[in-house]
């Protein structure tokens, strides 16, 4: 049901994007590595994060010890600036699997019988999965190596492991919604809007209802509720199932898009 043409042209096509990536992941997790040293004993700094009031440092993800290196990695850059790079990642990058080649492809190519219309897809959404692997996988390479670089004392692959296995669950289905949302949407440019739309909003949820606990029901309207790193390091099987939840759950919308794609209106 793959494709090895399409498979081959997918990653040709986007190999400078994940490269870009994965290179602007390295960087920011190295940079902060070089800083622990002299900014994790700095008392002014220390002082300045521990007079934020305490709802702030939720919403920001500054709740880890920061005397710590995965400590000070997750509060500093994990638990904001890595997420934001990821939601941007996800949705350039469904774009261009999804909305560049559908608006450019015509009828005529399915109809000619050299790749289905669910062949395309399914290899589309691989290269997707493939890629996301590829960027989570080197912040965890860089993430250790920034450990030997800079720290002290064993690494921490427990709650690097965790919070790499958390961020890629998390954005699977994100990213299989937004191949869904092609699907349903007449043009690339549409979709890519609502894309971007629908994940700004997640995590604006995610951020709103660390600053108002008043409003807990709102933890219910966003996957990233699930990003809990201190909870699901210390309970392993509550992990394993909430990561195979939410890869069955990207399954299940990819399978909808797959529908939707193989009845799609195509330009002739």
């Amino acid at each position: 049901m793959i494709s090895a043409p399409v498979l081959k042209y997918g990653v040709k096509t986007n190999l400078s994007l994940v490269s870009i990536f994965a290179a602007l992941v390295g960087s920011m997790i190295l940079s902060l590595a070089w800083l622990f040293p002299s900014l994790s004993t700095n008392a002014s700094f220390t002082g300045m994060v521990g007079a934020l009031p305490p709802e702030l440092r939720d919403a920001l993800g500054v709740v880890s010890d920061q005397s710590e290196y995965f400590g000070f990695l997750s509060a500093n850059y994990y638990n904001s600036l890595h997420i934001m790079f990821l939601m941007a990642f996800v949705v350039l990058l469904v774009y261009r699997l999804a909305s560049v080649p559908i608006d450019t492809t015509s009828l005529g190519y399915f109809l000619s019988g050299r790749t289905s219309r669910v062949s395309y897809l399914m290899t589309q959404i691989l290269v997707f999965v493939g890629a996301l692997l590829v960027v989570t996988v080197s912040s965890v390479l860089f993430a250790a190596l920034g450990h030997l670089m800079f720290a002290e004392g064993n690494i921490e692959w427990e709650g690097i492991l965790t919070l790499n296995l958390l961020l890629f669950a998390i954005f699977t289905p994100l990213g299989a919604v937004c191949f869904l949302i092609r699907m349903m949407t007449k043009t690339g440019t549409t979709a890519l809007a609502w894309s971007a739309s629908l994940v700004v909003v997640e995590y604006f949820i995610h951020i709103a209802r660390s600053l108002a606990p008043d409003v807990t029901w709102l933890r219910y309207t966003t996957v990233f509720t699930l990003f809990d790193v201190e909870k699901f390091r210390d309970d392993p099987g509550a992990l394993t199932l909430t990561v195979i939840a939410l890869v069955a759950a990207a399954i299940v919308i990819a399978l909808c898009s797959l529908l939707l794609f193989r009845k799609k209106d195509l330009n002739l």
